[in-house]
């Protein structure tokens, strides 16, 4: 058997020490919580895309609405946002009346429905001798992302504008 001798003052290494593991628990708690603030930004933003998606296929949905009953299209002019207040949209009337007026209920209480504190306006240009007609559809919404909702309000980020030619 050939043993080495062992050195006087060195010992040898039997694991790790209780420093290099604090220093390991560290490290891995940063890490986590920083994937919980990413994961939480990604939360936030997400549900934000997901409003501004609803908000264009509504302005999109009006316009097609308008172009569906162009006879009628100037009694569209007179959706405006302070008209979203008043709707409930867990209890929308069933709509009634001339087309125009069962498209403007239907698409308020969809707008309402579909955005926090949602809300739209269209406008309406109506054709001339050497210009066409166009629309104008602005869909806007609420949009916190997660600040109090009493700092809650109406910004650039959170509306949608879209203007087309009928």
């Amino acid at each position: 058997m050939n043993k080495q001798p062992r050195r006087f003052g060195a010992r040898p290494q039997r694991g790790f020490s209780l420093i290099e593991v604090l220093i390991a628990v560290l490290i891995l708690g940063v890490g986590l919580l920083g994937l919980a603030l990413l994961q939480s930004i990604s939360l936030r933003n997400g549900t934000s895309a997901a409003h501004r998606t609803q908000a264009t296929n509504l302005a999109y949905e009006m316009i097609d609405m308008i172009r569906a009953n162009r006879p009628e299209a100037g009694n569209y002019n007179l959706i405006r946002f302070n008209d979203f207040t008043a709707i409930n949209p867990d209890a929308c009337p069933a709509p009634a009346g001339a087309r125009w007026q069962q498209d403007r209920a239907i698409w308020r209480c969809s707008v309402v429905r579909a955005l926090p504190g949602g809300e739209g306006s269209v406008e309406i240009t109506p054709p001339t001798a050497t210009v066409a007609g166009r629309v104008r559809v602005r869909v806007r919404w609420l949009d916190n992302r997660g600040e109090a909702a009493a700092a809650a309000q109406f910004t650039a980020d959170n509306a949608f504008e879209v203007v087309s030619q009928l």
